[in-house]
């Protein structure tokens, strides 16, 4: 599984990575605006709700205990609510529809942050099979045992921001039109890069 760190930075990747240049560059952004890009970093850390709330956990004769809010149904609940809410507010069509996206989005990032680090199997379809899915490789780094003497911790914690950071970044800096082409390009394929480093040196850990 993925650290709270590398989830929360994918809710905000989501943000920033769909929403509008234009609009983040043109004026200073208030509370009001900090407090979607808030609830998308809840939504995407969301599923880990089980840790603290051992009901969320299903016990199957056949599979065990099964992390119901790991599965396609349980990553998209809170999506799920939040879409009625949208529809209630004053809000241009284009708006609705792009947090919409968002919020599903960063909701679906859970499952596909844990699935790529390559070492739980997720029951993905549950409540319709209790079949259990796991990718055989994984280019993110576990999120180990919080202990403030704890090497590995430090190393995958490392490991995750260098993978992530510069990978919503350079998205981000690929959107942004102000900046002279080749400039752009040189800055995407540099961001890129450093996180493919990242994602390659995670790659090579044990599993």
């Amino acid at each position: 599984m993925s650290s709270f760190i590398g989830h929360a930075l994918t809710g905000l990747g989501v943000y920033t990575s769909t929403q509008p240049v234009e609009k983040t560059t043109q004026r200073n952004l208030s509370l009001r605006d900090l407090l979607w890009p808030a609830w998308l970093v809840f939504v995407a850390l969301a599923p880990d709700l089980d840790y603290i709330f051992r009901s969320l956990h299903v016990w199957s004769d056949s599979m065990g205990y099964v992390r119901v809010t790991h599965s396609f149904v349980g990553c998209l609940a809170f999506p799920l609510l939040t879409l009625p809410v949208l529809s209630r507010l004053k809000l241009a069509r284009e708006t609705r529809r792009l947090c919409a996206v968002q919020v599903v989005l960063a909701g679906l990032s859970h499952l596909a942050m844990d699935l790529l680090v390559g070492v739980a199997s997720l029951s993905l379809l549950w409540p319709f099979t209790e079949r259990r899915f796991r990718l055989p490789f994984g280019i993110l780094p576990s999120g180990p045992a919080f202990r403030v003497d704890n090497f590995y911790m430090y190393r995958n914690l490392l490991i995750e921001v260098g993978a992530l950071v510069p990978l919503y970044a350079g998205i981000y800096l690929a959107r942004l039109a102000k900046l002279d082409g080749r400039k752009r390009r040189i800055g995407v394929a540099a961001l890129w890069l450093c996180s493919l480093a990242f994602m390659g040196w995670s790659f090579t850990l044990a599993r």
